[in-house]
Formats: structure tokens, sequence, C-alpha cells
């Protein structure tokens, strides 16, 4: 997922919370704001379409996505009303 401006994760955080669901910086030790805003966690199958969905619905989530390991990312964008 990546995120809009740093002071917008608290939204992002707090919706992910909803669903049990701990969001972690992708590259941790970059000084590269662009790639710092990109952010990653781990779902179980079964409620991940449904996490995917409400994070898209944050003004501030610019993307998000599931990937199953070893699978390459599935946009969800075309599901978003």
């Amino acid at each position: 997922m990546k995120l809009a401006p740093v002071a917008e994760r608290r939204q992002v955080v707090a919706r992910a919370a909803e669903f049990d669901l701990t969001l972690k910086p992708l590259h941790p030790a970059t000084g590269d704001p662009e790639l710092a805003s990109y952010l990653v966690g781990w779902a179980d199958a079964a409620g991940a379409a449904g996490v995917v969905e409400r994070l898209l619905r944050c003004d501030c989530v610019e993307g998000a996505y599931l990937k199953p390991p070893g699978a390459s990312p599935e946009t969800s964008m075309d599901r978003v009303p």
C-alpha cells in the first residue's frame, strides 16, 4: 500500500486496526520519503479482500492490493465503489 503524506497515517493505521492488521514500513531503512510512504501488512486469506476494500476507501490511500506468497500483486482498484 502506498500512502499520501505521513500525517495521514493515523487514519490508515486505525482502519487497519479494525481488522487486527498491523501495518509496517515496506522499506524500513530508507531515507527516501517516497519509499518510506509504502506500508505492508499480513492478513488471513479469508478477510484480506475486505481489508483492501476498506483501506482503499481512505482518502489518503493511493493504492492497496492483495499479494499471496509467491504471487504477483493483484490490483483491487476496480472493486472500489
